[in-house]
């Protein structure tokens, strides 16, 4: 996406919060018939639920509220409806659920203690226009982790390639098989996974908190075209202990089989595993052509950003500090990486294995252990590492600014050098290897 797209495109959601904030403010659910809940419920008309505290367990598979029309406002002001389980690995059933309806409206309120505290999905091609506006939807299911702090388990890894292990763990809010759905100001904690979106296209999750999970902040599963937009999805932790950092595939914002063509702008993923996480499983589909701008994912356990087994992806102006990698992205293919800020880190500031046809522009990358950047094929894998340009970025107090490892065709240009220990280093077999208009500086001490 070029700079004028981008803006053209910040302009058009800020005028459309703007309506759709004037359309569906709380002010126009006063006149709501209201109704109490003594027990679960079917509704197909749009109700306010009268304010007040409600416990109300269901088996798994039923819902205290199930919106059974299409639209429905479901005005939770002041409302707060939870189940009865102790133990966050004990809690099923849903809170608020619907199937195949359009045009539904949940505002306010707070749902908390279900496998699923909002699910909502589509059927048959119906589902759209969906809102969720004001939630609190915080303790949801979660697995019981079984590591200490001295002794890590490896049943606490989580599976991100199947879709039935992601619905046994649940969420605070799970949206499957819709398109068009706007979510706003949710809030979901101390919970496994906040969000969970699953074959759902046009759905924007737009300044939320997903924050303090053991599992992901935002998790997408073979859905594209949607915005992830200003949300903040940072502290979302397991596997780490005072003599162990496993990784467990634990995310910030987590991107699998086939999500394509989406925009991450504005958020905030930091002191996760990893920030923004994206892969595939063997025999899935690649999620390709992703827009990644604007984002935090420093002070990640793992890597800030990890993008692997893809194509066409692009980073632009992201955080990237105090990370083990700043960004990881093997078997990555026509993907660029412009103006981001990548300092401190652990081990590479971006690591490529078998990559092919990338671009590093006018990137700032600092202090890194190891190298700034480290292109390479690794073992005797046949996969080619190859058809690279490093064009115009300034590299500072690295250890090694470039490292290019049995990797050929690479254009280095325009860089410059402060205080690195090397600047270009070339290891292995390497062809085409084209360095020029390079400035190296020193700074006495």
């Amino acid at each position: 996406m070029c700079m004028k797209s981008f803006f053209a495109f910040l302009f058009g959601l800020s005028a459309s919060v703007g309506v759709f904030a004037a359309q569906t403010g709380p002010g126009s659910n006063a006149d709501l018939p209201t109704i109490t809940l003594d027990s679960p419920v079917q509704i197909t008309h749009s109700v306010r639920i009268a304010p007040g505290l409600y416990h109300l367990p269901v088996p798994d598979g039923s819902a205290v509220i199930e919106i059974a029309a299409d639209n429905v406002v479901l005005d939770l002001s002041g409302v707060t409806i939870e189940s009865d389980a102790k133990n966050a690995w004990d809690r099923v059933g849903i809170g608020v659920h619907t199937k195949g309806h359009s045009h539904i409206f949940i505002h306010g309120g707070t749902v908390r203690g279900y496998r699923f505290n909002v699910f909502l999905e589509g059927e048959a091609g119906a589902g759209s226009d969906i809102k969720v506006v004001g939630t609190t939807l915080s303790g949801s299911r979660a697995q019981q982790l079984l590591s200490t702090e001295t002794h890590f388990d490896v049943r606490d890894w989580v599976n991100i390639f199947d879709l039935d292990a992601w619905e046994s763990y649940g969420a605070g809010l799970y949206l499957k098989n819709l398109n068009d759905v706007w979510v706003e100001h949710v809030d979901a904690h101390d919970a496994q996974n906040a969000i969970m979106i699953a074959r759902t296209t046009q759905a924007t999750i737009y300044q939320s908190d997903l924050s303090r999970n053991s599992g992901w902040g935002i998790a997408l599963y073979g859905s594209s075209q949607n915005n992830l937009l200003n949300n903040h999805a940072d502290w979302n932790l397991r596997c780490e202990g005072k003599s162990y950092s496993a990784g467990c595939d634990f995310a910030g914002i987590l991107l699998m089989e086939g999500s394509n063509h989406n925009r991450i702008v504005g958020n905030s993923f930091t002191h996760s595993g990893d920030g923004y996480f994206l892969s595939k499983s063997p025999r899935g589909n690649p999620s390709e052509s992703n827009y990644v701008a604007f984002n935090d994912g420093s002070y990640s356990f793992h890597n800030s950003f990890e993008s692997v087994f893809t194509a066409g992806d692009q980073f632009y102006h992201n955080a990237a500090r105090h990370s083990d990698y700043g960004f990881w992205l093997s078997f990555s293919r026509d993907t660029s990486v412009i103006d981001n800020d990548i300092e401190g880190s652990r081990h590479d500031g971006i690591a490529i294995e078998h990559g092919e046809n990338n671009s590093f522009i006018r990137n700032r990358i600092s202090t890194s252990m190891e190298s700034g950047i480290r292109l390479f094929r690794s073992g005797n894998a046949s996969e080619p590492s190859r058809g690279y340009a490093v064009l115009g970025n300034v590299f500072t107090g690295d250890k090694v600014a470039i490292l290019v490892d049995r990797t050929e065709d690479v254009t280095i240009q325009d860089n410059e050098f402060i205080d690195d220990g090397d600047g270009v280093k070339v290891e292995g077999a390497g062809e085409g290897i084209r360095s020029t208009a390079n400035r190296v500086a020193r700074h006495q001490p």
